[in-house]
């Protein structure tokens, strides 16, 4: 499963180009990169701008050149780097698994909860409306790709046959919610009791046959 620290050199560096040197660009990306280990070690109750300034060996007046709205457009931009990686996952294993639909539904669905536990920082992060702008355009085109890819394969089900008359809008919905559910349950060990001796493969088999998507169903 990817972890986030090798992305983050893909990160889109567009911002104010014209005006940001090389070097400024690399500071940016920096402290991209650092934000995303303090989540690694502490979760968003441990991300500061002074701490991400700190080891990433800039003054701590730094991140505003790089971050103008401040903590927020930190966020955002880790966030950014998240969903990017978070989209490659989806659509890598999806793509891996095959052409049946089911298989790839099923891929979808691990490579999106296997990712959220690897990443349980970031991937924390990247669903707080509270701390990230979703309206920001970098931010909207890297999630973009991930729900597209659940989508597709909700499609495909339908047309083999799975609820073929449904909203697909609502399918995925659906669908989302109990991944995302699953994988924030399993990352901060909520589940109680024996359900947590249970492993992520059971709960995707259970899950699966709940939706009626055995194998043989279609």
């Amino acid at each position: 499963m990817p972890v986030l620290r090798l992305v983050v050199d893909n990160v889109n560096t567009k911002v104010d180009s014209v005006n940001m040197t090389a070097v400024e660009v690399d500071t940016k990306q920096r402290l991209i990169a650092c934000a995303i280990d303090l989540l690694d070690e502490h979760g968003v109750a441990g991300l500061g701008l002074r701490e991400v300034a700190r080891r990433a060996g800039v003054s701590h007046n730094a991140p505003s050149r790089h971050f103008p709205g401040g903590y927020r457009d930190l966020c955002t931009a880790v966030a950014a780097v998240g969903f990017r990686g978070f989209a490659d996952a989806l659509v890598d294993a999806t793509e891996a698994a095959g052409d049946s639909p089911i298989d790839r539904f099923a891929a979808n669905g691990r490579a999106y909860i296997g990712y959220g536990v690897a990443n349980r920082g970031v991937f924390e992060l990247m669903w707080r409306s509270d701390l990230i702008d979703f309206t920001d355009p970098d931010l909207i085109a890297a999630a973009a790709p991930a729900y597209a890819s659940l989508r597709r394969c909700v499609a495909a089900l339908q047309a083999a046959g799975w609820h073929a008359d449904a909203d697909t809008e609502v399918l995925a919905a659906t669908c989302w919610s109990w991944a995302q559910g699953v994988t924030q349950l399993w990352s901060q060990g909520a589940f109680p009791g024996p359900i947590g001796s249970k492993t992520l493969d059971d709960l995707i088999r259970t899950g699966l046959a709940v939706l009626g998507l055995e194998k043989e169903t279609l």
